[in-house]
């Protein structure tokens, strides 16, 4: 029995002087938030092994035993650490603008001067699981959009012998958006916009602009790329309710001019839509995309008996494409 003791006190011993396998330092690779490269991200690697991606304002901690550490960035070799026992070491990822592409540099850092960085404090922590790259399921912004109709109506000779023209699809409009991500590849969203169209080229004696309101509900499948934390695109294909259609006419200064205001009637109308995402910043979004909408238009009333004297003005062609330019709020 005393052996037995001694043989096990022994044994204990021994693991306490060899010490153990579990990790007792760390390795902190930090990626500061910056205004540019924010679309880049950069895979890491400790000793020839891939430990996690890395975006703009992320850190992540790589917990390790003692011994020699080679880190290095999307393949190549930067750099080696001896890690000591119950120590922390820090290791920044910055970014090379030029010559292009964008590449990663890790650079070791000692912990004093991280201490004294705001920008570490408020990076977001990665932990390798899938939730690292869950964004906020709602968003709310604003877009500016740009039609281009795909039918327009002379209205007005001009001096000269060209024509001012008006296109019922060629409308600009302010666009207050929301949406909600249901899952990884499914948005509803819901715009409302108000949009306006007038004279081209514009007169100095004659305007004629035609404005509206348009509602919209755009479901949308989810192509995310590398993740879809920071990039992806947004297919989507809806209905849109457009009123208010009014078209307002002054042009009272020219030969057989009137002033007047043309009423249309409601219209629903099938809309789709491409959008690709950008995440700026951990809320703000970017977006690019163009959209395609079929409105047909038919004439109602007007505030002095007038009447369309040209069929395309009495039945108007409301289709366009959409470019699209956005910003959003996640939350």
């Amino acid at each position: 029995m005393k052996k037995l003791i001694i043989a096990i006190l022994i044994t204990v011993e021994a693991t306490l002087l060899l010490g153990s396998d579990d990790p007792s330092c760390k390795i902190i690779f930090f990626r500061e938030n910056k205004n540019y490269g924010t679309v880049k991200s950069f895979d890491i690697q400790v000793n020839d092994s891939t430990i996690i991606t890395m975006w703009n304002n992320t850190r992540y901690e790589y917990e390790c035993t003692p011994g020699a550490y080679v880190y290095g960035v999307d393949g190549e070799k930067q750099g080696k650490v001896n890690v000591e026992e119950g120590n922390t070491y820090y290791v920044k990822l910055g970014l090379v603008m030029h010559p292009r592409p964008v590449k990663g540099r890790l650079l070791l850092v000692d912990s004093s001067s991280v201490k004294q960085m705001v920008n570490f404090q408020k990076t977001k922590e990665l932990h390798g699981a899938p939730d690292d790259l869950i964004r906020p399921k709602n968003k709310l912004g604003v877009e500016l959009n740009l039609g281009i109709g795909m039918s327009s109506v002379p209205l007005i000779t001009m001096e000269g012998g060209g024509e001012s023209n008006l296109s019922f699809g060629g409308v600009s409009s302010f666009t207050f958006s929301f949406s909600h991500q249901v899952n990884h590849y499914f948005d509803l969203s819901a715009s409302f916009s108000f949009g306006l169209s007038s004279l081209n080229p514009p007169l100095q004696n004659a305007t004629v602009e035609y404005t509206r309101r348009a509602f919209l509900i755009t479901p949308s499948y989810i192509i995310p790329i590398n993740g879809g934390y920071k990039m992806r695109f947004l297919f989507g294909a809806g209905v849109g309710y457009y009123s208010r259609n009014k078209l307002e006419i002054n042009t009272s200064e020219i030969v057989d001019g009137l002033d007047d205001t043309w009423y249309y009637e409601n219209a629903f109308a099938p809309h789709v839509r491409l959008t690709f995402e950008v995440n700026l910043y951990d809320n703000w979004v970017l977006a690019y995309g163009a959209s395609y909408y079929d409105a047909q238009l038919s004439f109602d009333y007007s505030n002095k008996k007038t009447y369309p004297a040209k069929e395309e003005m009495e039945t108007a062609d409301g289709s366009a494409i959409n470019l699209i330019m956005g910003m959003y709020y996640n939350f």
